[in-house]
């Protein structure tokens, strides 16, 4: 049992001296530390350096790892790319949707639509000021000749009136002259009827 004791307390010796606490030896430090470290500890023979196996291996898979993470890297860069790229042309296009809608909003207020013409305000508006304009002149000539009219009427109404008053003068007095005619003229027989019976 004591064997096995030391047994066990030599292969954890071992297992501690194979891994020490220094980052190039474990193989988890920067690739030019680990490359220096494997060329420090190759041993020279005959001018050839001799390299173990184990340490280019662990150089080989510190070397692989790094790829791996450079390439992870740039596949999440490429998708945080293609991602901001989407962002920006969903912003590009909610940019024109608001430039475009800028300008409609510009163009709305200073133009009018009319039976289906676009006109500016400023000309739509004197054109109906100028319509007005001449509404309100009809409207005033229009006025000024009823009043002339109405003058023109009533005083035609007051000539008609004395025009009138004068005939039916006129008509009395031939009608009085005309009965005094027929009475002188009635008297006149009578005095020549008289003067033939008598």
């Amino acid at each position: 049992m004591e064997s096995k004791f030391c047994t066990l307390l030599v292969m954890l010796a071992l297992t501690f001296v194979g891994y020490s606490s220094d980052p190039v030896k474990n193989g988890t430090g920067h690739l030019t530390h680990q490359y220096q470290s494997l060329l420090a500890t190759a041993e020279v023979i005959e001018g050839y350096r001799m390299v173990k196996v184990y340490e280019v291996d662990r150089v080989w898979k510190a070397i692989t790892d790094s790829l791996k993470e450079i390439k992870a890297g740039v596949v999440e860069a490429k998708s945080l790319n293609n991602s901001l790229e989407a962002t920006i042309k969903t912003m590009e296009d909610k940019l024109a949707k608001s430039e475009t809608t800028h300008a409609d909003l510009i163009f709305a207020s200073k133009h009018i639509t009319v039976f289906g013409k676009d006109f500016k305000k400023s000309s739509f508006i004197t054109l109906v000021l100028i319509g007005l304009t001449v509404l309100v002149g009809c409207i005033a000539t229009l006025l000024v000749m009823g009043k002339v009219n109405y003058r023109a009427c009533r005083d035609a109404r007051k000539l008609y009136e004395e025009l009138y008053a004068e005939f039916d003068q006129y008509r009395h007095s031939a009608v009085e002259r005309q009965i005094k005619l027929s009475r002188e003229l009635q008297d006149y027989r009578n005095r020549q009827m008289d003067l033939r019976s008598a």
